[in-house]
């Protein structure tokens, strides 16, 4: 393999690492070097774009970072995105931010992407609250969403709250007579098991159509 071809195949390679889609793998070479294709650019503007790809990535431990990141699972487990990875979550960022991935936004530029779930989960019945009781209101608006959302795609027969207490008793091993009683590791335990309900049930429709 030439020295051009090894370098086309790391910027390929980096591009890929870091989750950016065709589009936005080629609006960024645009904004680095004026072109929207690799093979067009010099071997300099190849180590320029290659250098901008493997900028450190820092880990999005920050709590706009992580209030971010709690959101999309959110609206994953809602079935408002196709994939919960992390590569999912940066293709969200930068469509918002413009930035590659989440550990690059800044706590200016995060009020957006908090906004932009907020009002996705919010058509969907999930309303999460601006108080912060350690997540569990938005937790248990969200299973009651996921609910919802079954019952929308006729997955479960009724919407009454009485009936998902009792699916979820039923899950979890214990007389379940209200989502206040359930706490936050078992809140996610069933909206991990409601989502992957929900993108199951979906994936039936599409199917059938």
């Amino acid at each position: 393999m030439t020295p051009r071809n090894e370098l086309l195949g790391s910027v390929h390679r980096a591009a890929k690492l870091a989750g950016l889609d065709q589009d936005t793998y080629r609006d960024k070479l645009e904004q680095i070097t004026g072109k929207r294709s690799a093979k067009d650019c010099t071997d300099a503007e190849l180590s320029l774009v290659l250098n901008n790809f493997h900028v450190k990535r820092p880990r999005a431990e920050h709590s706009h970072h992580t209030k971010i990141k709690a959101l999309f699972i959110a609206a994953y487990n809602l079935g408002l995105f196709a994939s919960g990875t992390d590569a999912a979550l940066d293709a969200f960022v930068a469509r918002q931010t413009g930035k590659l991935r989440l550990s690059f936004v800044t706590p200016a530029e995060a009020g957006g992407c908090v906004e932009a779930l907020k009002a996705m989960l919010a058509r969907k019945g999930c309303a999460v609250p601006n108080t912060d009781d350690r997540g569990m209101t938005a937790r248990r608006e969200l299973l009651k969403a996921q609910w919802a959302e079954l019952y929308r795609l006729s997955a479960v027969t009724t919407d009454y709250p009485s009936a998902l207490w009792h699916y979820v008793g039923r899950v979890l091993g214990i007389n379940c007579t209200g989502l206040e009683q359930l706490d936050a590791r078992q809140l996610d335990t069933m909206a991990r098991r409601l989502g992957g309900w929900i993108r199951r049930r979906k994936a039936e429709r599409s199917i059938a159509a």
